[in-house]
């Protein structure tokens, strides 16, 4: 009786982990070299990820799909920051990057 006992558990347990992949994030949003594959710069993946999420869509700082802001509000809080955001330079996010990021951002 304790062998089928055991064969029952292992047998659950394996079919839970042909699940696992599934439950684990495993889609294209973003590559095991920590990149991501949506349509946001890399100043955005160095800059402001670790906050706002790899997809803008939020973490520790605001959701910024949708951004109900103009372009040069945008372009304003991030040369400048505020609050608990820090400012970024043109040197560590480009005006092109930083243009393109918003009409993603908005369009989301």
């Amino acid at each position: 009786m304790k062998k089928h006992r055991l064969f029952l558990w292992m047998i659950s347990g394996l079919s839970l982990l042909a699940f696992l992949p599934a439950a684990c994030g495993t889609s294209s949003s973003s590559s095991n070299d920590g990149s991501s594959d949506s349509a946001l710069s890399a100043s955005f993946s160095t800059n402001c990820a670790r906050c706002h999420g790899a997809t803008g869509a939020g973490g520790s700082g605001i959701n910024l799909h949708g951004y109900p802001r103009s372009k040069a509000a945008f372009e304003s809080r991030v040369r400048t920051g505020g609050g608990s955001m820090p400012a970024f330079a043109a040197t560590d996010y480009s005006d092109t990057d930083l243009m393109a990021d918003y009409t993603y951002l908005i369009s989301q």
